[in-house]
């Protein structure tokens, strides 16, 4: 930033670029919060929040020069107690000092573009999104390519007025941190700071990619899923289609998002329960991260969701074992130390009960065991589905015992809702099958399913999860 003739800037021409830069970052990079402005949430904030006290700091260093007309006092003499510019600027070379200053401030700017407006779907207002996603370039673009700049300059500056002894309280590393860097070099061959930050950000936002992420490794990455049935094609389990259906609702549309602890038997449908009641709303995002994340990794994917406001996230941890979980962090996160960010549901999937003191942090339900009345509910609610109003109950149970037959000649590995939805599917495309069914449930002595069949399956199912501790 030096003047056409070559000469530095003066400190009054400085103070008034320092004066627009800080206006920029608060903009951008501040929240109102309790009748003060507060640093907004975001994953490169420390280096962002250090680069903030270091403008506001060269601002009051440049006023108090512009009327003294001396700045040698900076570099020789630091402030009793109180940190100024070069201590900030140290402060940004010890912790961050491999990476220059434009590129990581280019990545918080990101942060918050990703996060916010840009991405937001429209409203139908006119102009209303086009204006904000402007409003943040704009600011964006005067702390990426003119705030590293003055911060140069105004180190020159102090360099030129101070003696050669006295520059020994500035770190020799500053020139690297206020080189260009990556992005400003990148952006010489486009057509604008500006373009280039909305490219990025697109490129930033991972989301976009899909409604399903794995997460492994602190990265975020798009998954595909098996089919799962749509929510219309679960059947029997009323009670928890009711909760289901009402708990991501109030989450999609209230953000109540008080943990869901489900727990059952294998087979029983909590996985696909969680999975399609989740995406039946379009504003819902899924993440399905690996169990140990549950434990101390919790704390960095909550942060990462939490500063994409303009999404709506449901974090499903699946086959949970709760007897070997360490939930201490969970307990602090959740309901703890910590609030759960209101843009996150958390949804825990387990063959186990949940402890006493996990329960009490979220809403518990627990699938009823799967039983020959829990089946037939099952086959009454799928003819329903199909078009038929009022299902004989007498077709209901020989569709029902047909199953459980099949069962014991091995067609089916378990008896659960899962097995049943495949029997069901076969019913449905084996025309042969209706009609003998149909058949059968006309004759005057009506098959049922086997309640003893039920029970040693169940208590086989609970030997296997009691002999696993």
């Amino acid at each position: 930033m030096k003047k056409r003739d070559g000469k530095t800037k003066d400190p009054a021409t400085l103070k008034a670029a320092a004066i627009k830069i800080v206006a920029s970052f608060n903009a951008l990079f501040h929240t109102p919060k309790e009748g003060r402005l507060a640093m907004r949430d975001f994953d490169h904030k420390p280096v962002v929040e250090t680069y903030g006290e270091l403008l506001a700091a060269v601002a009051e260093e440049l006023a108090e020069m512009a009327e003294s007309g001396s700045g040698t006092r900076r570099m020789t003499e630091a402030p009793p107690g109180i940190p100024d510019s070069i201590d900030y600027m140290n402060l940004l070379i010890a912790e961050h000092g491999k990476i220059p200053l434009a590129d990581s401030i280019a990545a918080g700017a990101l942060d918050i573009m990703t996060a916010g407006a840009l991405f937001e779907p429209d409203d139908g207002s006119p102009g209303t999104a086009d204006e904000s996603i402007e409003f943040q370039l704009a600011h964006a673009k005067v702390l990426v390519d003119e705030g590293p700049r003055m911060i140069a300059e105004y180190v020159r500056m102090l360099r030129g007025a101070a003696p050669e002894e006295g520059v020994s309280r500035l770190h020799p590393g500053i020139d690297s941190l206020l080189a260009p860097g990556m992005f400003v070099k990148e952006v010489e061959k486009s057509a604008s700071v500006a373009d280039a930050l909305r490219e990025k950000a697109l490129e930033a936002d991972s989301f976009r990619a899909g409604r399903v992420f794995r997460y492994f490794d602190g990265e975020f990455a798009p998954a595909t899923l098996a089919p799962i049935r749509r929510v219309e094609e679960f059947f029997g389990y009323r009670e928890a289609r009711d909760l289901f259906k009402r708990y991501f609702a109030a989450f999609a549309e209230k953000g109540e998002n008080v943990p869901l602890l489900i727990s059952s038997h294998p087979g029983l449908g909590k996985t696909h329960f969680s999975i399609s009641h989740a995406l039946s709303f379009d504003n819902i995002t899924l993440i399905l991260p690996e169990p140990e994340n549950l434990e101390r990794p919790l704390e960095g994917l909550l942060r990462s969701l939490a500063t994409r406001k303009n999404r709506k996230f449901v974090v499903f941890f699946d086959d949970i074992d709760t007897r070997r979980v360490d939930w201490y962090y969970f307990r602090t996160r959740v309901g703890g130390s910590f609030v759960l960010p209101d843009n996150v549901a958390i949804v825990i999937a387990s063959n186990y009960q949940f402890p006493a003191n996990i329960s009490s942090r979220g809403r518990g339900f627990e699938f009823p065991l799967f039983d020959e009345i829990e089946c037939q509910k099952m086959v009454e609610d799928f003819l329903r589905f199909m078009g038929m109003r009022n299902p004989p109950p007498a077709l209901v149970s020989v569709i029902a015992a047909d199953y459980v037959e099949e069962f014991g000649q091995h067609v089916f590995e378990e008896l659960s809702p899962r097995t049943l939805a495949r029997y069901l599917e076969r019913y449905n495309e084996d025309a042969r099958k209706r009609k003998r069914m149909l058949e059968l449930s006309r004759e005057e002595i009506i098959a049922v399913p086997d309640a003893q069949a039920f029970y040693e399956a169940n208590k086989k199912v609970a030997e296997r999860l009691a002999a696993s501790l």
